[in-house]
């Protein structure tokens, strides 16, 4: 149960993030009296834990970004072609950050990134340190550029 609980949380680190780079690629001022941003971020937890429980990796990503592509069309109103860029755009950044977090882990700390992510806590930092890597790579100018 408290693995579950960890792993709840820190989707909510990547959901977080993932709503800011859908607003910063968007061009969009990040609206914190929403209600349905903060839904939104709910939703994406529940339904990102659920998944990783429920469903085998490949099927998991699919799924992943078919519902990012609802939550994300439901609280940001921008048209279908836009918001599945940003969803896909957002989504690879994840992708690069995890892989990139995978690759230096090892060889700057000298851990076995199989031993962390399996450790009680180990999941979250991960987390945690995968939206931290997004952040820093959405920052950069190189994405916006991309992306537009």
């Amino acid at each position: 149960m408290l693995e579950i609980l960890l792993y709840g949380i820190g989707t909510i680190f990547v959901a977080v993030f993932l709503v800011y780079c859908w607003y910063e690629l968007l061009s969009e001022k990040v609206d914190v009296k929403n209600v349905k941003l903060y839904c939104a971020v709910v939703i994406m937890t529940v339904i990102g834990t659920f998944l990783n429980y429920a469903v085998p990796h490949i099927i998991r990503m699919l799924l992943t970004v078919l519902y990012l592509i609802f939550i994300s069309y439901w609280f940001l109103h921008r048209n279908v072609k836009d918001i599945i860029l940003a969803v896909l755009f957002s989504y690879l950044i994840l992708m690069l950050s995890e892989l990139l977090l995978v690759i230096m882990l090892p060889i700057l700390f000298k851990v076995n990134i199989n031993e962390v992510s399996n450790s009680v806590y180990g999941g979250l930092i991960i987390s945690l340190l995968i939206a931290v890597f997004s952040l820093l790579i959405l920052k950069t100018k190189f994405p916006k550029k991309i992306f537009n």
